[in-house]
């Protein structure tokens, strides 16, 4: 199973990708107070996400493609079976 973590998430995902995201971030993780203690997606995490998605010059371009077509809507309803690609990553959903 696969989780969405985001903003308002608590519990122990959080905290194992907290600390991860602290490790990952090395020295730059001191600029994030309590990233690596704590267990709440909190605007610290989010801007602890968004510094290691730049580092990692990954752009939020909003493309995302429902069975290999552009989606267009900015809400779809996505269901079992269908498949999600956002650039290289490919989730297929199954429930």
């Amino acid at each position: 199973m696969t989780l969405l973590l985001r903003a308002g998430s608590k519990g122990p995902q959080v905290a194992d990708m907290r600390s991860r995201l602290a490790q990952a971030l090395g020295p730059a993780a001191a600029s994030f107070r309590g990233l690596a203690t704590g267990s709440e997606f909190d605007a610290v995490t989010d801007a602890a996400v968004r510094a290691w998605q730049a580092g990692k010059a990954l752009v939020a371009s909003g493309q995302v493609k429902v069975d290999g077509r552009q989606e267009l809507r900015k809400t779809a309803k996505i269901r079992p079976g269908q498949s999600v690609t956002l650039g290289d990553v490919r989730i297929r959903v199954i429930r």
